[in-house]
C-alpha cells in the first residue's frame, strides 16, 4: 500500500546531479515496473531533473521503494541528520570520497547507497528523536525493571495484531500498522509503529491539468520503556490511542493489563520551595547550566506569564496560584547552544530533539519535578476495551 508521495520535487537538486543518478540507477528495476524510464545521463542538468521532478508529481509517482529513499533522504538532510550518520560511519571506521561541496542531501545520499542498513538505523533515530511530547505512566505493581527482557518476535508480532484488532475497531482496517520496530536507546528500548491515518486529498499536476488525488499518509508512533525507572513514555494522537498503548504493552511485557496506570505526574513546586538550587544539575549527569526562561501562573481570576526575553531582572516565582508550565533552557555538556524543555504540570514533557532524555530525567527527578500519583485504572470508554476483549482479540 502506498502510503505517501513525494511532493518536494525541487528538494531533487539539492542532492545533486552525480548522487541523484547513481540513486535512480540503484532503483531501475523498480522503475521499469512501474512501467517508467529513468531519465538519460546525457540530458542536461535542467531537462534532468525536470524529467524527474514531473515523475515525481504527475500520474501514479515514482516507484514506492524510491519515494521512501527521497524522504528519507529529506529527513536526513540537516545539520543533525548528516553528524549522526558521519559519526556511525566514523564508528564503524568506514569511509567515503570526500567533497568538500556536498550538500547535507548528497552527504545523506551517499550513506544510503554506501550503507543501506546503517543509514535506516540512523533514520529511525532521528524520526524518533524528533517527536518531542510524551505522556508518562509508571508501574502500580511490583518493581520488574531488574528482571525485563526485551520482547521476541513472536511477542512484536502479536502485539502488532493487537494494534491491527484495535484500529479496525475503532479507526478502519485501512488504517493497520505497516511496521513495528524495537530496538534500544540511551537507556531505553524504543517501539517506533508506523500506521496508516486518516486519507487526504493533494493537487498533483498531470500534464496540463491539475488533478486531486487521494492517498493515506504514515503517522509515527511512539512507545519507550525504560527499565531503570520502570515507567512507559506514549507519543501518540489521542487519549483513547494512549490508553490501548498503555493497556497493550502492560499485556504483552508483563501480563498485566492495568501495570502503567499510574500517572508520573510533574510538579514545578521546586521552583517556589528551592528557588534557583532547583536549576541546578546534578553533578555528572552531562548538564552544564539550566536557566529558567518562562513560567505560567494560573490565579484566582486569570493566568500570567513571565518571559526572561521580555525582562531585565528575573522575577521571583510566585507565592501564590498555580505553576501550569515552565520553560528551561539546558546546556549540554559539549554543546555550544541551549536546548529548551518545557514542563507542564501534569504528565507532559516536551523536549527538542537534540536534548539527551536520560540527562533531562534524572535533573527532574533528582530535584523533584516529578512525583507518582496512583489514579487508578479507568478504561471508562466502551465495553469492548476490558480484560476479556484483549484476551479475546489483541493476539489474533
Amino acid at each position: 500500500m502506498k502510503l505517501k508521495q513525494f511532493a518536494n520535487p525541487r528538494f531533487l537538486e539539492e542532492i545533486g546531479r552525480g548522487s541523484l543518478a547513481l540513486l535512480l540507477a540503484r532503483f531501475e528495476p523498480e522503475f521499469t515496473g512501474h512501467g517508467l524510464a529513468v531519465p538519460a545521463s546525457a540530458l542536461d542538468d535542467e531537462t534532468f531533473y525536470r524529467q524527474v521532478a514531473t515523475m515525481a508529481v504527475a500520474g501514479p509517482g515514482l516507484p514506492e521503494r524510491f519515494t521512501e529513499a527521497l524522504h528519507g533522504i529529506e529527513t536526513m538532510a540537516t545539520d543533525e541528520g548528516r553528524e549522526r550518520l558521519a559519526s556511525a560511519m566514523a564508528t564503524a571506521r568506514l569511509r567515503l570520497e570526500r567533497r568538500p561541496d556536498a550538500t547535507h542531501a548528497d552527504f545523506a545520499t551517499q550513506v544510503l547507497l554506501a550503507q543501506p542498513e546503517l543509514f535506516a538505523h540512523k533514520q529511525e533515530e532521528v524520526r524518533i528523536t524528533g517527536l518531542t511530547s510524551f505522556e508518562y505512566y509508571g508501574s502500580t505493581g511490583e518493581d520488574r525493571s531488574a528482571t525485563f527482557t526485551p520482547p521476541d518476535e513472536e511477542t512484536l508480532r502479536q502485539m502488532r495484531a493487537g494494534m491491527d484488532g484495535w484500529l479496525a475497531l475503532h479507526r478502519g482496517s485501512e488504517q493497520r500498522v505497516t511496521d513495528l520496530e524495537a530496538f534500544e536507546l540511551n537507556e531505553e528500548w524504543v517501539f517506533l509503529i508506523r500506521r496508516g491515518d486518516a486519507c487526504r486529498r493533494m493537487p498533483m499536476v498531470e500534464g496540463e491539468r491539475v488533478m486531486i488525488r487521494q492517498f493515506r499518509p504514515a503517522r509515527d508512533v511512539v512507545v519507550a520503556y525504560s527499565p531503570r525507572r520502570d515507567e512507559l513514555r506514549l507519543h501518540g494522537r489521542s487519549a483513547r490511542e494512549l490508553r490501548m498503548l498503555r493497556e497493550l504493552f502492560g499485556w504483552r511485557l508483563f501480563g498485566d493489563l492495568r501495570r502503567f496506570s499510574a500517572r508520573r505526574q510533574f510538579t514545578l513546586e521546586p521552583l517556589r520551595a528551592d528557588g534557583t538550587e532547583a536549576l541546578m544539575a546534578p553533578e555528572g549527569c552531562g548538564i552544564e547550566k539550566i536557566e529558567l526562561r518562562e513560567w505560567e501562573v494560573q490565579g484566582e481570576t486569570d493566568a500570567w506569564i513571565w518571559k526572561a526575553v521580555e525582562q531585565r531582572e528575573p522575577a521571583a516565582v510566585p507565592a501564590e496560584g498555580k505553576l501550569l508550565r515552565a520553560v528551561f533552557e539546558i546546556r549540554f555538556t559539549g554543546e555550544k547552544c541551549a536546548r529548551p524543555v518545557q514542563v507542564r504540570a501534569g504528565h507532559q514533557l516536551r523536549m527538542s530533539r537534540h536534548c539527551d532524555a536520560t540527562a533531562v530525567h534524572r535533573w527532574l527527578t533528582e530535584r523533584g519535578f516529578r512525583c507518582a500519583h496512583k489514579d487508578g485504572f479507568n478504561l471508562g470508554c466502551t465495553r469492548m476495551e476490558t480484560d476479556e476483549w484483549w484476551a479475546r482479540n489483541e493476539g489474533r
